[in-house]
């Protein structure tokens, strides 16, 4: 009796590399994932685990029956999967590919660029931006917001409103710039939890992390904020600076590399501290300054919003007011991020 000839499957190395050419898809060793480029935003999303593994098999699949090898169908085990997964995960990483670009804002139509000379130009949607977060309003060059502007002019003075503008700015350029974290403080009912809202939409919310102080101290909790451009607290207590772990936030903003853990992941990863943090209180904040009073009073920029809470408030006006003057606000937004690149 002849030994039939077991025959083994393809390697996996070739396997990996074609599932990676033929899907375009990346790797940001950051967030762990797999990400697949969607012309239609100009956004690269990420690929759920569950996604990429069915990718990888139906690869397997075609590599197989393209070589004759419809009777090794079997082997697309989850185990031979997840070494095919390993090499792809090799072969498709981006390092720092994410990283936002300080003069590009990406909007509902397109790509804005700010020149160095000040000018704006909306270019097309390309993968080789590599973004992932993207404004949801169109960019209009002549839209006007009187109605924001006059809403916010009822509790700010001038010159916070004109800071304001550059914060907006700045947190949809992505990074921030300034090393500042943004209170805004004052009695309930004039419009800080509203303006903060506007901001939220303005940024996308896909793109807004909870900050949760309590919570920074433990291992999994910055991981959270990945691929994050704006952090937020509404409405927090007197002690939220005071707080044990409170001084990560000033390393947040501050630029300092600080190190992460994901959940399911055996290794660390390292979070570039530039986010954007807005929190709104209806109270004064202690701080523990833990001898670096000079780094916190660099790190915390408020603004007092004083005035008369409105005879008649219009019932979500945050939403209101982005769906009626939207692209104003962003045209008014991106007046501070170009005003903002100029003086750093």
């Amino acid at each position: 009796v002849r030994a039939t000839k077991t025959r083994r499957p393809p390697n996996h190395e070739p396997i990996a590399a074609y599932y990676r050419r033929k899907t375009g898809a990346v790797h940001d060793a950051a967030s762990g994932a797999f990400h697949a480029y969607d012309a239609g935003t100009g956004l690269w999303l990420p690929m759920s685990q569950a996604v990429h593994m069915a990718g990888l098999s139906r690869v397997f699949q075609e590599v197989l029956q393209a070589n004759n090898g419809s009777d090794l169908l079997g082997t697309r085990t989850h185990r031979n999967l997840t070494q095919i997964s390993k090499m792809a995960t090799n072969l498709a990483d981006v390092g720092d590919a994410f990283d936002c670009r300080p003069n590009l804002i990406h909007v509902a139509n397109g790509m804005l660029e700010i020149r160095e000379d000040g000018t704006v130009g909306l270019l097309p949607f390309s993968p080789d931006y590599f973004s992932r977060n993207q404004c949801p309003i169109p960019w209009d060059l002549n839209a006007q917001c009187p109605e924001f502007l006059s809403a916010i002019g009822q509790v700010l003075p001038p010159d916070d409103i004109h800071t304001l503008q550059l914060f907006f700015g700045q947190c949809l350029l992505g990074k921030n710039l300034t090393q500042v974290f943004l209170i805004l403080r004052g009695p309930a009912g004039l419009m800080k939890s509203t303006l903060q809202q506007i901001l939220i939409l303005l940024v996308g919310e896909e793109n807004v992390e909870s900050l949760r102080p309590s919570h920074l101290g433990g291992r999994f909790e910055m991981s959270r904020f990945v691929g994050m451009q704006l952090l937020v607290a509404a409405d927090v207590a007197s002690d939220f600076l005071a707080t044990g772990a409170a001084h990560v936030l000033k390393s947040l903003t501050g630029g300092d590399t600080l190190t992460a853990e994901r959940k399911g992941a055996n290794e660390s990863i390292r979070i570039q501290g530039d986010f954007n943090v807005c929190v709104t209180s209806n109270v004064d904040l202690r701080v523990a300054l833990e001898g670096d009073r000079g780094a916190y009073e660099r790190r915390i920029l408020v603004l007092d919003f004083r005035g008369n809470i409105p005879a008649q408030v219009i019932p979500e006006f945050a939403e209101y007011i982005i769906g009626k003057e939207g692209p104003g606000i962003l045209r008014w937004a991106v007046e501070g991020a170009v005003e903002l690149l100029k003086a750093v």
